[in-house]
């Protein structure tokens, strides 16, 4: 059970971690990009780097 928590979170992160980058890429909150991250299930275990992208484009309130 625990190398399945490990997975899921480290899956989380990298989930999180593209959806990031495309982002970064579309330089707003596009509906692709608030699509997916809302499919994610929460970006708890997302890099802060992330979450704070994230915030600033009013992703939230769901990125903690």
């Amino acid at each position: 059970m625990g190398n399945d928590t490990v997975h899921s979170r480290e899956w989380a992160r990298g989930y999180y971690c593209a959806v990031a980058v495309l982002l970064r890429e579309e330089g707003q909150a596009t509906t692709a990009v608030q699509s997916l991250y809302n499919q994610g299930g929460g970006c708890a275990f997302a890099d802060a780097e992330d979450i704070a992208l994230f915030e600033q484009h009013g992703l939230t309130p769901n990125a903690r």
